[in-house]
């Protein structure tokens, strides 16, 4: 069992979904930080979380980003599975696709897309896709997530630099 702080911020997933009281660049780059931090952690414990995602993430104190649901998580280096069940297949990574294979690189495929939704508003990676154009995009490395919500953010990025 895992016991975790109270997180008053709720899920980030919720936050930057609120078009009401949207989160300042310099918040969204806090999250990404978080939970690049929280990842690092994980990784020294061998852990493999294989659902990174905004939704399984909460707000604590100060909007710091906790990682939550280890449900789907597995302490090892390396986990194999012949067939992938309930998986959160926009997040997952062509290899993890292919061979079935997590890693902790597996992981850090999720976060570049967990990053991704943090910077356009908490979308649906590939919204405009159904479940079963995902698969092959991914495998065929074709999948391209909106440039336009990336670009925008970056250029209010690199101007704030």
């Amino acid at each position: 069992m895992i016991v975790m702080e109270l997180c008053p911020g709720g899920s980030l997933l919720s936050r930057l979904q609120d078009l009401t009281n949207q989160p300042s660049l310099i918040a969204k780059i806090n999250y990404v930080y978080g939970a690049a931090r929280g990842m690092a952690y994980l990784q020294t414990k061998d852990i493999i979380h294989r659902d990174i995602a905004a939704r399984n993430c909460l707000l604590g104190e100060n909007e710091c980003v906790k990682i939550s649901d280890f449900g789907l998580s597995f302490i090892g280096k390396t986990l194999r599975e012949k067939k992938l069940k309930k998986v959160p297949l926009r997040w997952l990574s062509p290899e993890t696709l292919k061979m079935g294979v997590y890693t902790t690189k597996t992981d850090v495929y999720s976060f570049s897309v967990m990053m991704w939704e943090i910077f356009s508003f908490g979308q649906l990676p590939f919204h405009k896709h159904e479940n079963h154009e995902i698969r092959p995009l991914i495998l065929q490395k074709k999948a391209k997530l909106n440039q336009i919500a990336w670009g925008t953010s970056l250029q209010r990025w690199t101007s704030w630099l």
